[in-house]
Formats: C-alpha cells, sequence, structure tokens
C-alpha cells in the first residue's frame, strides 16, 4: 500500500492504520493488521523522515508462539514517551530514537 508523508511515497505490505506526529519531520505510523506482510509481522510500526527515509521499524517483541502477532496500537504519553499495545497482551514503551523496546509489561 502506498502511503505519503511531506512528498514522499512509502510502500508497505498494508494499510496505515494510525499515524503519530512527532513534530514537523517525523511520523510514527501502525500498519493494520489485515494483510502484513511477514517481515512486518509483530514489527508493524515505523519512524518516517519526512526526508523520505524509514528511521527505524520496531523491534520484534519475542514471541514464538505462532498466536497472530502485531501491534495494535501506539500513544504518546504525557511525557512524550511512545508506547505500544501488542494483540498479545503486552504492553511496551518504545524508543523514539530507534524503535527498540525499553520496558514491556503483561497487562492482560
Amino acid at each position: 500500500m502506498k502511503y505519503k508523508f511531506a512528498d514522499h511515497d512509502f510502500v508497505f505490505s498494508s494499510a496505515v492504520f494510525k499515524e503519530l506526529d512527532l513534530n514537523s519531520t517525523q511520523r510514527i505510523v501502525l500498519l493494520d493488521s489485515e494483510g502484513l506482510s511477514k517481515k512486518d509481522t509483530d514489527r508493524n510500526v515505523y519512524m518516517l523522515s519526512s526526508q523520505g527515509q524509514v528511521l527505524w521499524q520496531v523491534q520484534n517483541l519475542g514471541l514464538s508462539d505462532g498466536r497472530p502477532s502485531f501491534w495494535s496500537n501506539v500513544w504518546l504519553d504525557q511525557e512524550g514517551a511512545l508506547w505500544g499495545y501488542h494483540f498479545s497482551g503486552w504492553e511496551a514503551q518504545i524508543s523514539i530514537e530507534d524503535g527498540g523496546l525499553i520496558k514491556k509489561k503483561f497487562v492482560r
């Protein structure tokens, strides 16, 4: 699916479900779980730049039990930290710098 940010086209395996603007030059996108490619399974959160670059793709949560595996929500807390909710019941703080998982907890 094509997605436009600034004047650049990005191509993903499924549609963008949610977007969060960090500032005028950086955007977080969450891909819809429908139609995710193998490459995007468990890693369907990206940071894009207005210069046309994918700055990072979220780190894999590390589940290996064969269940559906994808991030279903992302948000910024009051301090500006990026958080994600994973379909499997995990919540994690995601590094805005590199997409790594800073901390995670099982919430379901």
